[in-house]
């Protein structure tokens, strides 16, 4: 059974400093022309986007109900999803 997406998102936050740091120093070394982003724990890192790189979100696990008013998690995840 999964866990519910709030705690997903929770969880992913805790971890989220070390993998946005690590991500910060790959696209530093290697200077990619894209960086996709493919799960919604990791949305976040795309508030720390710099350089020329262009960022592409094609989120496969986004769980919301298509109305933001329904729940914490839906909130959380809609403001994530909102243009930079």
């Amino acid at each position: 059974m999964m866990p519910p997406p709030t705690w997903r998102l929770v969880s992913a936050a805790m971890r989220m400093g070390a993998c946005a740091a690590k991500v910060e120093r790959l696209i530093a070394a290697y200077d990619p022309d894209i960086v996709q982003i493919e799960y919604m724990e990791l949305a976040a890192l795309a508030e720390r986007r710099r350089g020329r790189a262009r960022w592409i979100m094609s989120l496969h696990d986004v769980y919301v109900s298509g109305n933001a008013e329904d729940s914490a998690t839906d909130r959380v995840q809609h403001d994530l999803l909102r243009p930079l």
